[in-house]
């Protein structure tokens, strides 16, 4: 199983920018989730963090945020993370780190469903004990 990102998703999607600039990280993206060969497994707050950041920053392209979301059905094991709200707050708080909440809900269900390795452009995952950043 790896544990897919939400700037993965959203740079699968994403070709240019709103100003027409080229997405850097679009053919990475493409390449990256289209070579793994494990489970991908994403949670209820990757599915809303995704269609906000389509909608808030990338021009409300109603017909491409439709294809997303359900894309995200067929493509991903979703894992309901509301259960992992409060242990990953006490993380926020023990971690010396700069993580946000988001991540640390991503990196308390990792540890619960024994999930090794996460697909993500963030750094912030890099070096935490266990875990295997893909990207």
């Amino acid at each position: 199983m790896i544990f897919i990102d939400t700037n993965i998703i959203v740079d699968y999607y994403i070709k240019r920018y709103n100003n027409g600039e080229k997405n850097p990280r679009h053919k990475r993206a493409i390449k990256l989730l289209d070579s793994i060969k494990d489970i991908k497994i994403i949670s209820n707050l990757i599915r809303v963090e995704v269609i906000n950041i389509l909608y808030l920053k990338h021009n409300k392209n109603k017909e491409l945020i439709r294809k997303v979301y359900n894309n995200m059905y067929t493509d991903f094991e979703i894992i309901d993370d509301s259960s992992y709200y409060d242990l990953a707050h006490e993380k926020l708080h023990e971690c010396s780190e700069r993580l946000s909440i988001n991540d640390c809900i991503y990196l308390t269900i990792m540890e619960d469903y024994d999930i090794k390795k996460i697909a993500s452009f963030n750094s912030d995952f890099d070096n935490k004990k266990g875990i295997v950043r893909i990207h």
